[in-house]
């Protein structure tokens, strides 16, 4: 899967409007118009700050090197959001690889400090106590769904049975309030 857009996380190839994108080029083609253009738009940025620095030297002068980047930057978005929108419209995710990228680490992390926040604990303490957590579940080669409450307790005594419950990456993300919760999904459906 080694070359593949985003390490084979996609049941199927890239519509082939999108595998045509740039065939000949030996890196991740697929995507590399939206990359090539995003440089062009860091330069129009610099174009125009610099006149926008050299103002006040302008003996009150308009602004008069500003269009050109300014609509080159316009049409540029324009068509990145066209390609971008190709792109999106034919993604099929293999979720299977998908899940088992998400259930190694521990991007869980943040929300066992914000359990540890919301029983007292001050963020900062909390954020070193995780902290500490996760080096030494690293150190132990210890995966999130591995450890357990007792585990939890070594390092903090306000860990409790729900903190178990945050371990994993679904677990963590129905506790957001972001777009991508399934609570949230299943709302906007409705």
């Amino acid at each position: 899967m080694a070359g593949k857009l985003w390490g084979g996380r996609f049941r199927k190839k890239t519509d082939d409007l999108m595998e045509r994108f740039g065939s000949s080029l030996p890196f991740d083609w697929r995507l590399y118009r939206a990359d090539i253009k995003a440089g062009r738009l860091y330069g129009n940025l610099i174009s125009v700050l610099v006149a926008l620095k050299g103002l006040p030297l302008a003996y009150n002068r308009d602004l008069q090197e500003d269009k050109e980047p300014l609509f080159d930057s316009l049409d540029t978005v324009r068509d990145s959001l066209a390609i971008m929108a190709g792109v999106v419209r034919t993604l099929n995710f293999n979720a299977g690889t998908l899940e088992a990228s998400a259930e190694k680490g521990f991007s869980s992390a943040p929300d066992l400090a914000e359990y540890l926040v919301e029983k007292r604990v001050p963020f900062h303490q909390a954020h070193r106590l995780v902290g500490e957590l996760v080096s030494w579940a690293i150190r132990k080669g210890r995966n999130p769904e591995d450890i357990t409450l007792e585990d939890l307790r070594r390092f903090s005594p306000s860990f409790d049975g729900p903190a178990l419950e945050l371990m994993t990456p679904l677990a963590s993300n129905d506790k957001s309030a972001t777009g991508s919760s399934r609570k949230i999904i299943q709302v906007k459906a409705e």
